[in-house]
């Protein structure tokens, strides 16, 4: 098989310190998902991938706030949260089992059916979460939204063509190694390795209103109901991420 070389990334230099200084919340796991959620500044980079994957939704929520077209850029880097999430991925038979905790599965295997099918659920459950994060964001009044890891726009929000850049903007934030795999690579986790599925959302909230709202959400757990799927044991392709 094609060995790929591990992309390091820099942990020292001049890039780990602006890494760290746009870092607002360290890696922590919502145990009750079993999401692990951080959060950062963008840099004026990201926010130009970010902005044109939900430029329907950020424009009007720009006109809600009256931000003057000079102004915009500049509100934007000032005011999104980018929150990388991770989910650890157990075997197929441990998820049926019930647990959603074990980083047992290299997610880098494709195609494979057992990938597909922890996959699958691993997307239903960061969906749920991203719905449930955007409907309590919705309440207080802020924009909420992720990028889809199968199609890399929008996940809930009005879709563009552009496709979000899971992998650079995961490099950014977070520093991790990565493995060129296939058209667009594998963040490492530090702990997980393959074994974990990123995805990332996306908010206009200050960072005391997110932590509500993170708090509201892990007391109400939606987890996909794997026994309804287990019967259909339906398998959906999905892309690279």
């Amino acid at each position: 098989s094609m060995q790929c070389e591990i992309r390091k990334q820099d942990q020292t230099g001049p890039a780990a310190q602006k890494r760290a200084a746009r870092k607002v919340a360290d890696r922590s796991l919502i145990s009750s998902w079993q999401i692990e959620l951080s959060a950062h500044r963008v840099t004026a980079a990201m926010l130009d991938d970010s902005r044109l994957t939900f430029q329907h939704d950020l424009e009007e929520e720009l006109a809600k706030v009256g931000v003057p077209a000079e102004d915009k850029k500049k509100y934007l880097v000032e005011n999104m949260l980018a929150l990388p999430t991770w989910q650890p991925a157990p075997r197929w038979e441990s998820m049926i089992g019930g647990d959603w905790a074990s980083a047992e599965l290299d997610l880098s295997l494709y195609p494979n059916q057992e990938v597909n099918k922890v996959r699958k659920q691993l997307y239903n459950k960061i969906v749920s979460f991203v719905t449930e994060m955007r409907n309590c964001m919705r309440q207080r009044g802020f924009w909420l939204d992720a990028a889809c890891p199968i199609t890399g726009n929008a996940m809930c929000g009005t879709r563009t063509s552009h496709v979000y850049n899971e992998l650079d903007g995961l490099t950014m934030m977070l520093g991790y190694d990565s493995i060129p795999i296939g058209c667009c690579g594998i963040v490492l986790h530090p702990e997980w390795g393959k074994a974990a599925y990123p995805v990332t959302i996306f908010t206009l909230a200050p960072y005391e209103v997110l932590l509500e709202v993170v708090a509201e959400v892990a007391n109400a757990p939606k987890l996909p109901d794997l026994d309804d799927q287990a019967a259909k044991d339906l398998v959906d392709g999905d892309a690279c991420m």
